[in-house]
C-alpha cells in the first residue's frame, strides 16, 4: 500500500496527473487486485497501454488538500522496486516492507539500501525514510523466494563423509553379528548406493519440486540399498539394515532440510536410540550373545580352520 498527501500552494486551481508505472508486461499480473482511492472514495485507474502507466487525472481547488492511496497484493514477486522520478523534488517520503517466509533479502542493482532493518524468526522488515530529496532516488529490495536447495545439497554432500562412517562400523558390526563378512565388491556397491543418494538428488531436484525429489532420491537408493544389504547379510537384519539406513542417511539429510529444526531432530533420534538400548541391554537374550561374542573370534577361527 501506498499513500501520497499533497496540498495546491497555488491561489488559482491546478490540474493532477497520478501516474502509477507498471513497468513490465508480465507485472500486470501482479496489479490484480488493485485498489485506488482519492481522498478516501474508490477511483478508476485505467492502464495506459502506450506508456505501460496507471494513469488517473483529476483537478485540484486553490488551497486544497488531497490523499491517493493506491495497494494491490503480489503473489509470486521477487522483487520490489520503487522508482521516484530522478527530476523531482520528493519531500517526507517513507517506505515500509514486512517481508514474511524467509529473511534472505538482496538489493537490486542500483537502489539505495534500507535505513532500518530489523531481523526476525523467518521475516525481515525494512524502512526508509528521507526528510527531503532534490532528486528522487530508487528503492528496492529482492525478496527471498524457494530455500537456495543447492545449498542444501551442498550441506548434505558435506556432512556425508561423517555420517557414512558411522553407517560403515554399524555395517561392520552387523556382518560379525550374523557371521557373513563383507567382500572387497560388496563394500564398494554399499558406498556406491548411499553416496548416489547425494548425485540422484541434485539431478531430481532440477526437474521438479525438491521436497519430491528428496523423496524419490531416498526411497530409490535407500531402497536399492536395503533390499541389498539385507541379501547379503540375512533376512534376519531386516530390522537392523533399515535402521541404519533411516539413522545414518534419512534422519541426517532431513536435519539439513529442516535446519531451524536441527537439533530436535538429532535429539528424537538420540531419544530413540537410547531406548532401543536401553531395551537391547535389559534382555537376557542379548546379554548372553555379548558374552558369547567375546570369546566366541578364538573359537570361530578354530573351527575353520578344523574346517578346511
Amino acid at each position: 500500500k501506498g499513500s501520497y498527501a499533497l496540498t495546491n500552494p497555488k491561489p488559482y486551481a491546478i490540474d493532477l496527473v497520478f501516474v502509477f508505472p507498471v513497468q513490465s508486461q508480465s507485472n500486470r499480473i501482479l496489479l490484480s487486485n488493485l485498489t485506488f482511492e482519492v481522498a478516501g472514495a474508490p477511483e478508476r485507474l485505467p492502464l495506459d497501454v502506450a506508456t505501460d502507466k496507471l494513469v488517473w487525472t483529476g483537478r485540484l481547488a486553490a488551497g486544497e488538500a488531497r490523499q491517493f492511496d493506491i495497494g494491490f497484493r503480489g503473489q509470486g514477486l521477487e522483487r520490489f522496486t520503487y522508482r521516484m522520478d530522478p527530476g523531482l523534488p520528493v519531500r517526507d517520503f517513507s517506505l515500509h516492507i514486512d517481508i514474511q517466509g524467509g529473511d534472505s533479502y538482496d538489493y537490486v542493482l542500483g537502489v539505495v539500501p534500507a535505513h532500518e532493518v530489523a531481523p526476525g524468526e523467518d521475516s525481515v522488515a525494512l524502512q526508509w525514510g528521507f526528510d527531503a530529496l532534490e532528486s528522487g532516488v530508487p528503492v528496492g529490495v529482492l525478496l527471498p523466494s524457494e530455500t537456495s536447495f543447492d545449498a542444501v545439497i551442498g550441506t548434505m554432500a558435506l556432512r556425508s563423509w561423517a555420517t557414512f562412517a558411522i553407517f560403515f562400523v554399524g555395517l561392520m558390526l552387523l556382518s560379525r553379528h550374523f557371521e557373513r563378512p563383507l567382500t572387497r565388491h560388496e563394500t564398494y556397491l554399499t558406498a556406491a548406493l548411499y553416496a548416489f543418494f547425494f548425485v540422484l538428488l541434485p539431478y531430481l531436484a532440477a526437474y521438479m519440486n525438491f521436497y519430491v525429489a528428496y523423496v524419490l532420491a531416498g526411497s530409490a537408493t535407500g531402497g536399492l540399498l536395503y533390499l541389498f544389504l539385507i541379501r547379503v547379510l540375512s533376512a534376519r537384519a531386516r530390522l537392523y539394515v533399515a535402521g541404519l539406513i533411516v539413522a545414518l542417511l534419512i534422519v541426517p539429510t532431513l536435519a539439513v532440510v529442516f535446519e531451524q529444526h536441527t537439533g530436535l531432530i538429532y535429539s528424537l533420534e538420540i531419544l530413540a536410540g537410547l531406548i532401543v538400548a536401553t531395551f537391547l541391554f535389559g534382555n537376557p537374550r542379548f546379554r548372553a550373545l555379548l558374552e558369547t561374542g567375546k570369546g566366541s573370534g578364538n573359537d570361530r577361527q578354530g573351527e575353520l580352520i578344523r574346517a578346511e
